[in-house]
């Protein structure tokens, strides 16, 4: 019969010989947040700063269901890796506004073009070889109805574009083309450059020291030399109270 007792305290030792991960990382966090406390306390004084004001932002999104890129070979004779896409831009040659006036006051008619830059990873099947290609998604064209605010003719505004690019299915081949399935998700924004007063801490704080990485790994020695030996170096006999090792003597 086998004591639980003695299995829980065998399982006790063990954790007691293993380290405490990321030591190194909470001294660096330490040091960090003692000085982020010490600027909590700073006065506060009053700022200037130019920055971009956000005055609207939509959300949008596409999707391409079978979007199809042509590979070298036969599609059954590659196999998909993996495939990443850059941030969509927009393409300023397509950008149109076009104020509504009465229709909507103070909205315009907007209309633009992006472009997704993507790059697919597959593997020649025959020869092993690993093979990237580059390209663009089919242009996303949207035509919409934007806040812009009446201001003087020498302010200008932006429009900018932040995107987030996903595989909807794992992609299937159809003779010589590889077909992925992929959704877009869109943030378009009205921007324009404005003067900002602001309460700060200050202009600059001293940084923290540069800590080389040679450093991580010497602490990670000095903590594996600190640590106890391990008790269960050897594996354990199972200890079974019922059983009288007095029996077993010789003699």
């Amino acid at each position: 019969m086998i004591n639980d007792n003695t299995i829980q305290n065998k399982k006790s030792i063990r954790k007691l010989s293993e380290p405490e991960p990321y030591t190194g990382l909470k001294r660096g966090a330490y040091k960090q947040e003692k000085q982020q406390s010490k600027i909590l306390f700073d006065p506060l004084e009053s700022v200037n700063i130019i920055a971009d004001q956000v005055y609207s932002s939509y959300q949008f999104r596409s999707c391409l269901p079978k979007f199809s890129v042509v590979m070298p070979k036969s599609g059954d004779l590659f196999q998909f890796i993996n495939i990443t896409f850059q941030e969509g831009k927009l393409l300023e040659d397509s950008i149109k506004i076009t104020p509504l006036g009465s229709k909507r006051p103070g909205h315009s008619r907007v209309q633009f073009q992006i472009q997704i830059p993507y790059q697919l990873i597959v593997r020649d099947q025959v020869s092993g070889e690993v093979k990237a290609m580059n390209g663009n998604l089919p242009e996303i064209k949207k035509d919409a109805v934007m806040y812009i605010p009446e201001a003087r003719s020498e302010f200008n505004y932006r429009i900018i574009a932040e995107t987030r690019t996903e595989l909807l299915h794992f992609p299937e081949s159809e003779g010589e083309h590889l077909i992925i399935p992929i959704g877009i998700f869109m943030i378009i924004s009205v921007v324009g450059r404005v003067r900002l007063q602001l309460p700060s801490y200050g202009t600059f704080q001293e940084p923290l020291v540069g800590e080389p990485y040679e450093a991580i790994e010497l602490e990670l020695c000095e903590e594996f030399e600190k640590r106890i030996f391990p008790e269960d170096f050897f594996p354990t006999s199972i200890e079974d109270p019922d059983i009288d090792p007095k029996k077993f003597k010789r003699g």
